[in-house]
């Protein structure tokens, strides 16, 4: 199984879109639709179908929406959602990447993964958005050669 662990802001939108793309209609906030890029919306599907993997979100977004109303806003298929881990047993906030190590290790069967964020996650296979521009093309030729690399 390949899978794809998916933020979304500064990935699926970014700071252009935000000053360039519509307004949100009245009561939607940041977490609908409208907030999302539909170039980077594009791009994610391409690589989803390219690549055949699976979607993974670990973005915040993953909060606020249930697993089916992300795969509707997204366009593809979300697999699941990364566990919330709040704090080690010293206090410690926990991490992106953290969470990420936890999901992978209740699922042996992953053989290929990469993550994409626009912030620095302590993962091995990592590919940042910036969070400027969003999810580019070559963002996404670089996750199909780590998706691909095995």
């Amino acid at each position: 199984m390949r899978v794809l662990f998916l933020d979304v802001d500064g990935v699926l939108n970014s700071d252009r879109f935000a000053s360039e793309g519509p307004e949100a209609p009245e009561g939607e906030g940041w977490w609908g639709p409208s907030a999302l890029d539909p170039r980077a919306l594009e791009l994610l599907r391409r690589l989803v179908h390219e690549a055949r993997c699976e979607v993974v979100v670990s973005s915040t977004w993953r909060l606020n929406h249930t697993r089916a109303e992300l795969s509707t806003l997204l366009g593809v298929e979300v697999l699941d959602v990364t566990p919330r881990l709040h704090r080690t047993p010293d206090g410690m906030p926990r991490s992106r990447g953290d969470e990420i190590r936890a999901w992978l290790e209740a699922h042996p069967e992953v053989e290929v993964w990469v993550a994409v964020d626009d912030d620095p996650v302590d993962v091995a296979s990592f590919v940042r958005t910036d969070p400027e521009v969003g999810l580019t093309e070559a963002d996404v030729e670089e996750l199909l050669a780590e998706l691909r690399a095995h």
